[in-house]
């Protein structure tokens, strides 16, 4: 048995899109209510199943090379743009450090750039969200989204039903950062 879980991460909102059984549910959660209500069930189902197999995909948006063009030269409104990517990015890593606290084993993925199911640069809408899931064979049961829950759902899509190759896993084989001198020397070279 698997699900998928996708959270795109937010200042006030957590979009979350859970799909099992072909079944796709949508919440909103606040930090609160998702870290310590939300990661704690999960991993109670996944003690209660061990047969349960969870794919936890947080959007890690900190991973891109952040280039804001102002497309308004009001300084005013560019520090605003800024320290908003600027938190988000804050509450993304804060968000994968409680789900690492859970032993959910998340994996940081990157923002969706463009897909088969909406243009570049855009958000997804309601008909191409319900266009998404048909396509991939999804039964969703509620009547009303909105933009976190579509995005979150849209990652789940990319990631965890047609398995890109954009996720950012962790590089267990890297080294860690030399603490002394000796470690960084070539293992072929001779020590003068």
């Amino acid at each position: 048995m698997e699900q998928i879980i996708a959270i795109d991460p937010d200042l006030d909102k957590n979009g979350v899109c859970v799909i099992s059984h072909n079944r796709v549910e949508l919440f909103t959660f606040n930090y609160t209510t998702l870290c310590y209500v939300f990661f704690k069930n999960i991993r109670a189902q996944m003690d209660a199943n061990l047969s349960l197999k969870t794919h936890l995909f947080i959007e890690a948006g900190f991973k891109n090379k952040v280039y804001f063009q102002p497309y308004n030269t009001n300084t005013f409104v560019i520090g605003k743009i800024n320290r908003n990517i600027g938190e988000n990015h804050a509450i993304s890593k804060i968000i994968l450090e409680s789900a690492e606290f859970y032993h959910l084993n998340p994996i940081p993925a990157l923002p969706v750039r463009s897909t088969n199911y909406r243009t570049r640069g855009k958000k997804i809408t309601h008909p191409q969200f319900l266009k998404m899931l048909e396509l991939n064979n999804l039964f969703f049961e509620g009547n009303v989204t909105n933009q976190e829950t579509r995005d979150a759902a849209l990652l789940a899509v990319t990631y965890g039903i047609n398995k890109e190759n954009n996720v950012v896993l962790k590089d267990e084989n890297k080294k860690a950062t030399p603490q002394f001198y000796d470690e960084t020397i070539d293992e072929g070279a001779s020590n003068v």
